[in-house]
């Protein structure tokens, strides 16, 4: 198949540690050329932008500054026009089967312009807030994502990361069951690879005889930090010896003011540590010293890092919500409700106290995780864009090279 991705327009693909998407959309173009697929991908320009199995084609946003809501929006605005140029100038030149869009920001207007060239044109939402039903039905959440409702209406297939999602917005938006598909996140082979650690590394986050409890994620009101911080609280107390990391964008200064408030008052200065946005190798490297990984969010997309702990074969513990519940089916993980500290504590408590019991899960997260690995997740992202294509011809949408 002849595929075109568009990148999102804030950070490069990948991203180099910067965005999940970005990082999204290298793999699966990278894993969809292995799979023998023509895959190009318009994206930002990157000056160091490394060698890659996909074409690049890079579009350069008129608005630079991306620094605040208002600003974000009209970097993607421009982004988004830039792009429907290079679309132009690519449809015009060749016959593509599939252009398949990864963020909402001006994109209905592109997915129009894709349609009126009789090619298949595909959106993923990568959103958490569909995760919420109530969201889902908010009047105010449906006007500050009125240009994602335009590309659910408006795209000929629409793409979610998790079943819990395309639930929702089937059952709370409308949408029609066979025009949204689901196709998880993947992971790339360095996850399923040992990472060694020095004793300087692991010096840096732990003393000998220490325990480290990780989460990596945004730290964000969604992402649910402070029921953690707090639920550290009770853990300290039967455990002294563990301590927390939260890894992850420091970007939304309120919230971030409100977890630094929750360390102080509960005497926790020495037992949690905010590291902030890592390196991906530093990334790699608090996943591989972590004795439990943990992820309270109040909504997730797919919660692509307790894939990535599964992968690293670390327990994990997580909020009993639909995607991250689907993830850590059948033993692969411990869920528990997001908004009770005290059961959160009570979770962590009995992995560290039981290793025997913990192990057990991390080799049941693992082997959940193989099922993740990229190559089959490109595959799976395949036959979802035949079965759109199928479902296309109706419209008089003819794949210039199905199968190929």
């Amino acid at each position: 198949m002849k595929i075109i991705q568009v990148n999102t327009g804030t950070f490069p693909a990948p991203s180099g540690g910067g965005g999940g998407v970005e990082d999204t959309v290298h793999h699966l173009s990278s894993a969809l050329v292995e799979l023998g697929h023509d895959v190009s991908v318009i994206d930002i320009p990157d000056p160091n932008r490394a060698a890659a199995p996909y074409r690049a084609i890079e579009v350069e946003p008129t608005w630079k500054r991306d620094d605040g809501l208002l600003r974000h929006v009209l970097r993607g605005l421009s982004f988004q026009n830039g792009v429907r140029a290079k679309l132009r100038e690519l449809l015009t030149a060749e016959r593509y089967d599939v252009v398949h869009f990864h963020s909402q920001i001006g994109t209905p207007w592109s997915i129009s312009l894709v349609k009126s060239h009789g090619v298949l044109a595909v959106y993923n939402s990568h959103s958490a807030t569909w995760c919420d039903a109530q969201a889902c039905s908010s009047p105010w959440v449906r006007a500050t994502f009125a240009f994602e409702l335009l590309c659910f209406r408006w795209c000929d297939g629409l793409i979610t990361d998790s079943d819990h999602i395309t639930q929702n917005l089937v059952r709370h938006l409308g949408m029609f069951s066979d025009k949204v598909l689901t196709v998880p996140i993947g992971l790339p082979h360095h996850w399923f690879q040992a990472r060694p650690v020095s004793a300087e590394e692991r010096q840096r986050y732990v003393r000998p005889g220490e325990k480290l409890i990780l989460n990596v994620a945004r730290v964000a009101p969604y992402k649910n930090q402070l029921a953690l911080v707090q639920a550290m609280a009770l853990v300290s107390k039967e455990a002294p010896e563990a301590r927390l990391v939260l890894a992850g964008p420091l970007s939304d200064e309120r919230y971030l003011g409100q977890v630094r408030r929750a360390i102080d008052a509960l005497g926790l200065e020495a037992k949690v540590r905010l590291a902030g946005r890592v390196s991906p190798d530093e990334h790699r490297l608090l996943f591989a010293l972590a004795d439990l990984f943990v992820l309270p969010s109040l909504t997730e997309s797919q919660g692509l890092s307790a894939l990535e702990a599964m992968a690293m074969g670390k327990p994990v513990v997580a909020s009993a919500i639909g995607p991250l519940e689907a993830l850590l089916q059948d033993g692969a993980g411990v869920t528990v409700p997001p908004t009770d500290p005290e059961a959160l504590a009570n979770a962590i408590l009995g992995l560290l106290r039981e290793p025997q019991l913990a192990q057990s899960f991390a080799e049941k997260a693992r082997r959940r995780a193989l099922e993740y690995r990229w190559e089959t997740i490109a595959g799976a992202m395949v036959d979802v864009y035949q079965r759109f294509l199928s479902a296309s011809r109706g419209r008089h949408l003819v794949p210039a090279s199905l199968g190929r």
